[in-house]
């Protein structure tokens, strides 16, 4: 399974443009991120859950915690207080695709994966 596909696939269901706030005060937590990623899970893993596989739905997850990572360093360096999700690359979504799939229980997916295109 290349990361391409299943990337393709997920994208579309997220929204191009956040505004970054935290929702908490240990600053873990972006309001805009974090809503859209339990829309985007409900999409995935029950509304239309004989569409998307394991592999979107462990990428739902994975985009959520990407988005939130950049929208965390920009908050904290004075960046900017606006998110787009075509400002991360797709490498970047990837590499913590990889990382997920390297830990415990992955093995049959990560044996199946074949990285980018």
């Amino acid at each position: 399974m290349y990361f391409n596909d299943i990337f393709d696939n997920v994208k579309p269901l997220w929204r191009r443009d956040y505004q970054l706030s935290y929702g908490n005060e240990v600053k873990s937590y972006i309001l805009s991120i974090g809503d859209e990623y339990q829309g985007v899970e409900y999409i995935v893993d029950l509304k239309n859950k004989n569409k998307y596989t394991e592999w979107e739905s462990m990428l739902v997850f994975t985009m959520y915690r990407t988005l939130t990572k950049k929208g965390q360093f920009y908050l904290n360096n004075g960046i900017s207080d606006y998110l787009n999700i075509d400002e991360i690359s797709i490498e970047e979504f990837e590499i913590d695709y990889l990382y997920n799939l390297e830990q415990e229980r992955n093995e049959e997916y990560l044996s199946q994966y074949k990285g980018l295109r």
